[in-house]
């Protein structure tokens, strides 16, 4: 809770340094949601400041986030009321969970050649970073399972890295720049979204 609270605070800090034009990109809200967000943030009256609080908390059951797997709302709700006070769009990072699955089981084959440029994945981890790849998902289950086994789940761990960093720059482009929450894996500067994003957009 104490780390999503100073989250909230950065988001606060990036729309008053940015003069409004930014945007909260949450790797916890997966794009097929991205209708429900919207519908529900297009009805707050942000002229109305005792219903921004409310409004941050509703946010969860209209994302029915009690199925989404993460811990509770209440953990988020401050970043959601930060992003709402400072009348900046929250957008959805992640990828819908049945693309992920198919990815897992079948690789980066089963998307089209359009999404893989997209989301930079035409371009192959070196080596090395791959390497260290696989080393943490077998690492992550106890060593119980070989290497060789995890292939296809660090493609899906790629998508995801991919994904976010175009729902990232597609932000900052719109709104003039923009602040991605993410887990510490993602967030990694060497294989994770940011070395998409300096294959998507150097410039960012």
């Amino acid at each position: 809770p104490l780390h999503h609270a100073l989250q909230a605070k950065l988001v606060v800090q990036m729309a008053r340094v940015r003069q409004g034009r930014t945007a909260v990109v949450m790797e916890h809200i997966r794009r097929d949601k991205s209708a429900d967000l919207a519908d529900f943030l297009a009805r707050i009256d942000r002229r109305v400041p005792a219903y921004w609080t409310t409004a941050a908390a509703q946010l969860g059951d209209a994302l029915r986030w009690k199925q989404s797997g993460w811990p509770a709302w209440a953990q988020f709700q401050p970043i959601a009321e930060a992003a709402i006070r400072a009348g900046i769009p929250i957008l959805a990072g992640d990828v819908p969970r049945p693309e992920i699955m198919s990815v897992a089981r079948k690789g980066l084959s089963v998307l089209s050649a359009a999404d893989r440029t997209s989301y930079g994945l035409d371009t192959a981890l070196p080596e090395k970073l791959r390497e260290a790849l696989l080393d943490e998902l077998e690492a992550s289950h106890c060593g119980l399972m070989p290497k060789s086994v995890f292939g296809k789940m660090a493609d899906a761990q790629r998508l995801r890295d991919g994904h976010l960093a175009r729902a990232a720059a597609d932000a900052a482009k719109r709104h003039g720049s923009a602040v991605l929450l993410t887990g510490n894996g993602h967030a990694r500067p060497d294989r994770g979204v940011a070395w998409y994003l300096r294959r998507l957009d150097p410039a960012l």
